[in-house]
């Protein structure tokens, strides 16, 4: 599908997975880290040299841990996973 841009031009519309990604929290620490680095103001964020990629059971391990709860705490009382987590 196109859209008319008001310049003559068309362009196809961004699929709901790119908007995803866009809107996703570490796509969007990334562009602000960006932003800051093109301002020449690093120094306003902490330094990351990478990210971990937790399975299922890890998060919901950790959200247990969090709430102070111990392992013998129902799983399926945790929080809903997310797919990355910055550390």
């Amino acid at each position: 599908m196109k859209r008319f841009d008001g310049r003559g031009l068309t362009r196809e519309l961004a699929t709901p997975r790119l908007y995803l990604d866009y809107l996703d929290p570490f796509n969007c620490e990334c562009r602000a880290y960006g932003r800051l680095r093109d301002e020449k103001c690093e120094d306003l964020a902490v330094r990351a040299h990478g990210y971990l990629l937790l399975t299922t059971a890890q998060e919901m391990e950790i959200a247990i841990l969090a709430r102070g709860g111990s392992d013998q705490d129902s799983v399926n009382d945790a929080p809903p996973p997310r797919l990355r987590r910055r550390i």
